[in-house]
Parts: C-alpha cells; sequence; structure tokens
C-alpha cells in the first residue's frame, strides 16, 4: 500500500529521474527527521546513527520503491517514545532540586541528539526542573501585585507540577496514537517540501477537509471536536447546523459510540479525533446516532441527520 502511495506521488508531483540525487536524499533525511523528532527529546544518538546510514540512499531507494529507510524510522520511533515518556514520568516523580545550578540549551537547532540513554534522561530532568522554575517565577510575579488568597511556594510547585503533568501527558498521548500513515504523510511531504515548498502531499481526510475550508461548506453535524486524553470532546457547535438546530449536543460532551443508520454502534473512545471525524462526516439527509458523556455523568443516545453546513474560520476539527 505504501509502496503504491510513493510511487502515485512522484508521477502525480512529475519528479524526473535526474532529480533524484545525494542532494535530494539528505534534504528529505533531514525533513523528515525534524518532523520526526525537531525537538530531539525523543531520539539518542544510536537512533540517529542508524538512520544516518540512509542520508545518501533515499534517492535510490524511492526509484526502486524501496521503503526501508521508512520502516525503520517508525520502528525506532516507537521503541524510543517509550523510553522518552518514561524518562520523563521518573523526572516529573522525583523530588526537584529547584536551586540547582543546570543549563538547558532550548533552541534545538544549537543543540545535538542525547549520546545515550542517561544522557536523555538528565536532558527529561533537567527539561522539567526548567518547566517549573520558570513557570513558579511567573506566577510569583503574578502574586506580588496581589494583596489576598496568596499561595505558599509549595502550593505554587504543586499546582506548577500538575499543569507541567498535564501538558506532557498529552504530549505523549498524542504521539502514541499516530500511527505510520501519519508518519508516512511526513515523509511524502519530505518528499514534494524538496521539489516545491508550496506543495504538500493530501492524505483523502486532508484533501477533505482542504476542499472545506476553501469552499466555506460541508455536509455533517456542525459540531467542532478536540481531544481530552482518551476522549474525543465537542468544543463548539456551528450556528445553523444540524447538532445546533437539534439541541441536544452540547459542548464538553465526551463522544462515546457511533452509529450509523441501520448500522452497528462503532466505539470511538481511544480514537484520534481525524478517525472519529470519518465516522461522523456524511452525505447529506443521512442519519447517524452519536453517544456521548454528558457534563453530569449522564449518557445519552442523539439521533441527527446530516445537512449543509456553512463555516466558520476555525483551527479545530469539524464534523
Amino acid at each position: 500500500m505504501y509502496k503504491r502511495q510513493v510511487l502515485q506521488a512522484l508521477e502525480q508531483a512529475h519528479f524526473r529521474p535526474q532529480q533524484l540525487n545525494d542532494e535530494f536524499s539528505k534534504a528529505v533525511y533531514h525533513s523528515y527527521i525534524d518532523a520526526l523528532d525537531g525537538s530531539k527529546r525523543i531520539f539518542i544518538q544510536s537512533d540517529i546513527d542508524q538512520l544516518k546510514g540512509y542520508i545518501t540512499k533515499l534517492d535510490d531507494d524511492i526509484k526502486v520503491r524501496n521503503l526501508d529507510f521508512f520502516y525503520l524510522s517508525t520502528k525506532l520511533f516507537r521503541n524510543a517514545l517509550i523510553k522518552s515518556e518514561t524518562y520523563y514520568k521518573e523526572a516529573v516523580s522525583k523530588p526537584l532540586d529547584l536551586k540547582a545550578n543546570h543549563t538547558i540549551e532550548l533552541d534545538p537547532k544549537k543543540s545535538n541528539f542525547a549520546k545515550n540513554d542517561a544522557d536523555l534522561k538528565n536532558t527529561w530532568t533537567k527539561l522539567i526542573q526548567y518547566e517549573v522554575v520558570s513557570r513558579m517565577a511567573e506566577k510569583l510575579d503574578i502574586q506580588e501585585k496581589e494583596t489576598k488568597n496568596k499561595k505558599s511556594v509549595t502550593e505554587l510547585q504543586k499546582e506548577t507540577l500538575e499543569k507541567i503533568k498535564e501538558t506532557y501527558d498529552d504530549y505523549f498521548f498524542r504521539l502514541k496514537k499516530l500511527d505510520d500513515k501519519v508518519w508516512f504523510e511526513s515523509y511524502l511531504n519530505a518528499i514534494t517540501g524538496y521539489f516545491d515548498p508550496h506543495t504538500n502531499y493530501f492524505s483523502p481526510k486532508d484533501k477533505e477537509d482542504f476542499d472545506m475550508n476553501m469552499s466555506g461548506k460541508y455536509e455533517g453535524i456542525g459540531a467542532r471536536l478536540g481531544q481530552e486524553k482518551e476522549f474525543t470532546k465537542v468544543t463548539s457547535i456551528i450556528p445553523g447546523g444540524p447538532a445546533a438546530k437539534n439541541g441536544e449536543l452540547e459542548v464538553d460532551d465526551l463522544l462515546l459510540r457511533v452509529t450509523q443508520d441501520g448500522g452497528e454502534p462503532k466505539e470511538v473512545i481511544g480514537l484520534r479525533v481525524d478517525e472519529v471525524i470519518t465516522h461522523i462526516r456524511g452525505k447529506k439527509g443521512t442519519g447517524l446516532t452519536i453517544s456521548v458523556k454528558k457534563k453530569d455523568g449522564n449518557l445519552k443516545d442523539i439521533h441527527l441527520i446530516r445537512d449543509e453546513v456553512i463555516l466558520e474560520r476555525s483551527e479545530e476539527p469539524h464534523v
């Protein structure tokens, strides 16, 4: 499947064989590695060393439809991600020495990948310490201007650490939910971007989103969705759409199941938002039932008929 997609992408972009050279290979390699781990918080140098063996081979591999580099990259990334999450959790769970004199380079362009696992663990420890210190300093500055209800340093540190955990728990959750198809799109975009920075590979879902945003309308239920850990949550209701007219679907509803009229229920807990969207969008006049958990904990089945929805500009996915 991947090989056919690569071939199709190359043909559609009208790539000339003589353009696929070592210069192309190096550019695609660096662009793709940056997409995988631009922050340099996941891979260690031994991972990069394995991938770097392909730095001048990608042009030849693409010509013969060889995707060994891509398969190796996703395998290494998944393994490295598990380790990085472990180091992050260790960093937030142990006592932090906020008076320690550490230095950390926050610009990944000026830093190197961690030399080994111990170095990566140390990187995560220093990163969490930096996050706590910088956020604490901001909170203390704000609190100095207040005259009452001031919190102790201990309370502020606990509050800050909880917020940092929430941020990075979400960071790792989202990365772990990405599948090879998503990374393959990044790989294809590294290829197309070499020939034209303004050209991107669109998956069928991305193409659909692009067309909707260009036209300003689409057929669906008229709601915007976001991710909340393993749940997909309703973040807003689009005025004039089926959901708004029905009135039962509300902001902060958590989606549990989607059932097409005449079909079987589809559990959507644990799916990415873009996966859930594919089960909700559909042709005007078709119906579906969305099972949700309300803010008060009650469960409710909501039946909706898809219709044309006029879009407002938004960064959030809509269905």
